[in-house]
């Protein structure tokens, strides 16, 4: 369990973690978003993979393996509290392991098959427009409800 803070409008890039991940808001407004398919670079997201955190305990469950995003809205500050199992064990080897996180960097060079900084770096802006772009129309439709 850890107590993590996004300082005017700041979000996780996408990553994902091996176990099942929650997060209840303990200040300011914030979102968490997963992204439809499993690859980062032709990913999509709708209103349905967009939850607004309002009010302070406002929790969420991340199902293991789900690449997602998290953070502040705007340019405002969030906080979250986010439980996590950190280690798994592998039943057949009767071993625990520390779960991995996989983060969007990561994700995009083994989808593009490149470690090139610029190709990852200009894949990485195009998602975090999607990103944005999404937040923004969830916000909206909010509003409108």
């Amino acid at each position: 369990m850890y107590h993590v803070t996004f300082n005017n409008g700041a979000l996780t890039t996408l990553h994902f973690h091996e176990s099942d991940q929650i997060l209840i808001a303990t200040k300011g407004k914030g979102v968490v978003g997963s992204i439809k398919g499993s690859t980062v670079t032709e990913c999509e997201i709708d209103d349905n993979d967009i939850t607004i955190l309002e009010n302070e305990g406002d929790t969420v469950l991340i199902q293991a393996n789900k690449i997602h995003f998290h953070g502040a809205i705007g340019k405002e500050d969030f906080s979250h509290i986010a439980i996590r199992k950190i280690y798994k064990a592998n039943a057949t080897e009767s071993k625990i392991k520390k779960a991995d996180n996989k983060w969007q960097y990561d994700l995009i060079s083994e989808e593009i098959g490149s470690k090139d900084p610029e190709l990852i770096k200009n894949k990485s802006k195009q998602v975090a427009a999607k990103i944005q772009t999404a937040i923004q129309k969830k916000i909206e439709n909010s509003r409108n409800l």
